[in-house]
């Protein structure tokens, strides 16, 4: 049987991620997510001297910088 993260309340508990496992799960540098966190251009929580992640900020975070897709034509500088 597998186990699941759920909390008492029964809905899906939090997972929180450290500095390498955010990492590893953007396929991105440790540098990168501690510029990020260094810069307070990521929501993080510290405990003691370790670093968590909330995987929800995370996402909501390359939801926020994932660019448009390019769509020729769909912007006119005629005028600018």
């Amino acid at each position: 049987m597998s186990k699941k993260n759920i909390d008492a309340e029964g809905s899906k508990a939090k997972r929180f991620l450290s500095v390498a496992e955010a990492a590893q799960y953007l396929g991105v540098s440790e540098k990168l997510i501690y510029r990020m966190v260094w810069n307070r251009e990521l929501e993080h929580a510290r405990l003691g001297t370790a670093i968590r992640i909330d995987e929800e900020v995370l996402l909501r975070k390359v939801r926020e910088l994932t660019v448009a897709e390019y769509k020729p034509g769909a912007i006119s500088l005629e005028g600018v």
